[in-house]
């Protein structure tokens, strides 16, 4: 994946592998992992995943971890 600076520094854009459906890892991360991102497809921002930076950082890693584990 491919991280792209935040502006605003609450949230940040990562972009996916081009074989990696960004509607559907979402979904999975949910479902599988009870991990919450937004989607970039819902964002004007396709094969994205929009992360929250404002968990505390334990949170912060774990969910990291989980999008790790389920690319």
């Amino acid at each position: 994946v491919e991280h792209v600076p935040p502006h605003a520094r609450l949230y940040a854009l990562v972009r996916l592998p081009p074989a990696v459906p960004d509607l559907a890892l979402a979904q999975h991360l949910r479902d599988r992992y009870e991990t919450l991102v937004v989607p970039g497809s819902l964002l004007e921002a396709p094969g994205c995943l929009r992360l929250g930076l404002h968990a505390p950082g334990p949170q912060l890693e774990q969910g990291l971890a989980n999008i790790s584990a389920a690319l």
